[in-house]
């Protein structure tokens, strides 16, 4: 009903131009914490199923996590705190902003996962080893439930943070991506086993398999060669995103709005220059835009 009253061009133009919400904690729509599902009025708590669905799948909780892909162990709530920001706040203000958001978090997660008194004696991984030097040699230990520090001591209780809690607690993003360190060791771990795995991305991508017209649309997005536009940035070559191909193709009404885009998952009202830069500045035609200020 919707789409049949607003029209598809102009849905699509408005997803196009809206900015998304940051991937981080504090920051959770409000409206999908109270999601109505039917007419009973029933409703359902989305951010709360994200992390029941995750314990009762068994999937291990965020320190052990990253343990199990082979990154480094977290020792305690600051850890969340990125150490660049923390030097950086000193000398420019406009940083400190951020710092205070991240601090923000630490404090949360220390009230909602608590302390504990740590007992040396009680091994909590076998996933990863840590490396001892002395004087006279080097060893490797099991970790234990003190994390580096001494019996008895009070520590965070890192290892209960779930999964998903501490993927958006991250305070340090891969360049130009959304999601977390951890995500996109996720991502690329298995975005590449799955290429080097699956035969129709390999040894069956032929023509016999998909058929000639199938490995053109595959490979240029249509037979009509509309989406084969290569330009040079950055010594790479940089294809339109396929995302776009298909809207020129089924919505041609958004052409002028997608003349400028290269990657369709971007704003379209950001003009972000060199393909790989961060730094962005609103489309002329779109300073008006409160959300630009």
């Amino acid at each position: 009903m919707t789409m049949h009253d607003k029209g598809l061009a102009n849905l699509a133009l408005s997803m196009g131009r809206q900015r998304l919400g940051r991937l981080t904690l504090l920051n959770h729509p409000q409206f999908l914490q109270n999601l109505q599902i039917d007419e009973a009025g029933h409703q359902i708590d989305v951010a709360v199923l994200d992390l029941i669905r995750d314990r009762e799948r068994g999937v291990p909780r965020f320190n052990e996590f990253r343990r199990q892909y082979g990154l480094r162990t977290l020792t305690s709530f600051d850890d969340f705190i990125d150490e660049k920001l923390v030097e950086a706040a000193k000398k420019d203000p406009a940083k400190q902003k951020e710092l205070d958001r991240q601090i923000e978090i630490v404090n949360r997660l220390r009230a909602v996962y608590g302390r504990h008194t740590c007992d040396k004696s009680k091994i909590i991984t076998t996933a990863q080893q840590i490396r001892v030097e002395t004087s006279e040699s080097v060893r490797w230990e099991a970790i234990d439930d003190c994390l580096g520090k001494n019996n008895g001591e009070d520590v965070d209780n890192i290892e209960d943070v779930d999964t998903i809690v501490g993927w958006l607690a991250e305070p340090v993003r891969p360049h130009g991506f959304a999601i977390s360190e951890t995500q996109f060791q996720v991502f690329i771990l298995n975005a590449s086993r799955r290429l080097f795995s699956d035969r129709f991305f390999t040894s069956s991508f032929t023509k016999e398999f998909y058929s000639k017209i199938g490995v053109e649309w595959v490979m240029n997005n249509g037979p009509e060669d509309q989406c084969v536009v290569k330009t040079w940035l950055l010594f790479h070559k940089v294809d339109p995103s396929p995302l776009k191909c298909v809207l020129r193709r089924t919505i041609p009404e958004l052409e002028p709005e997608l003349a400028h885009v290269v990657n369709a998952f971007d704003p379209w009202a950001r003009d972000r220059g060199n393909y790989y830069d961060i730094q962005w500045k609103p489309r002329e035609d779109a300073t008006g835009d409160p959300a630009f200020n």
